[in-house]
């Protein structure tokens, strides 16, 4: 059985409009999106998130995160 260790759990209130560059890390990150809408592009693929979505990232992939509303962004990495 592979053990995963929680590496950090956070939130986020973000200003629509604003843009998180490319980036990667080795671990997972599940994001929640309480409110709030934009696009984040995971591994070259648009995914639009608006209320009550989550997105899993896993390890390595370059992710990035643009805005269009005010967010609330609640994370959990592992």
């Amino acid at each position: 059985m592979k053990k995963y260790v929680l590496h950090s759990i956070w939130e986020s209130n973000r200003t629509g409009g604003t843009y998180v560059y490319p980036n990667t890390h080795n671990y997972y990150e599940l994001v929640y999106y309480p409110h709030g809408s934009g696009v984040t592009t995971i591994d070259g693929v648009q995914h639009h998130f608006s209320p009550h979505t989550f997105v899993v990232i896993p390890p390595n992939v370059r992710h990035d995160e643009t805005r269009l509303a005010d967010c609330t962004i609640l994370c959990l990495s592992f």
